[in-house]
């Protein structure tokens, strides 16, 4: 944000914010993960539709779909 319009903003809100300690870590790894996660989810989803789409003239797009929907599923049930 360096000589942008919200620099002063982005120090001001900074100030005293301390990053490393392990909670902190633990914490903010578990929220990219999670945020992680769900643009993944969200990715498969489109490829599954894709790979519907191909199943039409593609016998193994519809084994590639189930694949795709397995992984999706199982990201969201440890969401």
């Amino acid at each position: 944000l360096r000589d942008t319009e919200n620099e002063a903003y982005a120090l001001q809100l900074m100030a005293g914010f301390e990053f490393g300690t392990q909670t902190d870590t633990d914490e903010t790894f578990g929220e990219l993960r999670h945020l992680l996660n769900r643009m993944l989810v969200e990715q498969l989803k489109i490829e599954e539709t894709l790979a519907i789409a191909a199943a039409k003239t593609d016998p193994s797009a519809l084994a590639h779909y189930r694949t795709l929907q397995a992984r999706r599923r199982a990201l969201e049930s440890t969401s």
